[in-house]
């Protein structure tokens, strides 16, 4: 039976009635947004906080973190930070989008270099970056930071061969004649016809290359070869 809060006072009073002996938390909270200054990290908090400072589009961004984002529309070059200015914030002077420390564009190199390491492709370098850091680029520079590395394309899975289609053989000439245009070679195309028997080819020079032209070019030639069968 459901019992309101209110009729159970006493028991709502000993729900916050202090400890004299305090418990350690057998399963504490975990700190998020903590950046730690390791020694064994090739670069540090302090490291991407300079450089941070350095940069004038993320110092303007950290400063509208910490004061106020304008009402009105900001440069182009914002507009990456304004979309996520709600889940933006500002920890010992890093940037950080939710839990990923935003990377000035000065050590950006470096985070590819460290990324690519074991030569991971692209889907798990996406996948490690979208644990640990962002910047607008991030899934381009990724995308052409594999492209250009060779042993990365020469291990790439190549895609699967289609079966080339075949087409039947026809027993008489003139049966199945393929069609198409090439050029413009001076001025003018090319109307190619080929019999697909004999391999018999015919050159028309076509002015133009018009629905009409096209019909008035092959009735002449059916007027010379007869009717195919098929006209491909």
């Amino acid at each position: 039976m459901h019992q309101p809060g209110t009729a159970i006072g006493n028991a709502d009073a000993l729900s916050r009635c202090p400890s004299k002996n305090p418990v350690e938390d057998p399963a504490p909270t975990l700190h998020l947004f903590h950046i730690d200054d390791d020694a064994s990290c090739p670069v540090s908090s302090a490291d991407v906080a300079v450089h941070t400072q350095k940069d004038p589009t993320l110092r303007q961004v950290k400063s509208w973190i910490l004061r106020e984002w304008p009402s009105e529309k900001t440069e182009e070059r914002f507009s990456p930070f304004a979309r996520k200015q709600k889940e933006l914030s500002t920890i010992k002077g890093c940037l950080l989008w939710g839990d990923r420390v935003l990377i000035p564009s000065t050590l950006q190199r470096w985070t590819l270099e460290t990324l690519h390491k074991g030569h991971p492709g692209i889907v798990r370098m996406k996948a490690l970056a979208r644990s640990y850091v962002w910047w607008p680029s991030l899934d381009r520079d990724i995308e052409q930071w594999v492209s250009r590395c060779d042993p990365c394309q020469e291990v790439r899975p190549a895609p699967l061969q289609s079966e080339v289609a075949k087409w039947e053989t026809p027993s008489n000439p003139w049966s199945r004649i393929h069609i198409d245009f090439a050029g413009p070679m001076q001025g003018r195309h090319l109307l190619i016809v080929v019999d697909t028997f004999s391999k018999w080819l015919e050159v028309v020079p076509m002015a133009s290359t018009t629905t009409e032209a096209t019909i008035r070019a092959l009735r002449r030639l059916f007027a010379t070869h007869g009717l195919p069968d098929v006209l491909v």
